[in-house]
């Protein structure tokens, strides 16, 4: 029996919203650790890794954050983000 191959996915799950916090939680299993589509954060961000590795790519900038760093989206900031580890929560 073969083992059966991870599809390349993000799962999204809300754990808690009111007017001035919201608390998610991001879980990627991804194959491709290339910079993805640009995106826009719809809201100021702070995002902390429980697991795994991502960059952040803004203009010419990179950041890195693993489980020992946070990282802070913008809002309406531009960026492009690529998985350095292939699976990652946060």
């Amino acid at each position: 029996m073969m083992a059966e191959a991870v599809q390349d996915k993000i799962i999204f799950r809300a754990l808690y919203k009111s007017p001035i916090l919201k608390v998610s939680d991001y879980s990627c299993h991804l194959t491709n650790n290339k910079p993805g589509n640009e995106e826009i954060s719809t809201d100021n961000a702070i995002v902390l890794m429980r697991r795994g590795a991502f960059a952040k790519h803004f203009g010419r900038r990179k950041v890195t954050a693993d489980v020992n760093q946070t990282v802070f989206f913008s809002k309406n900031s531009v960026y492009r983000v690529c998985f350095v580890d292939k699976k990652c929560f946060y």
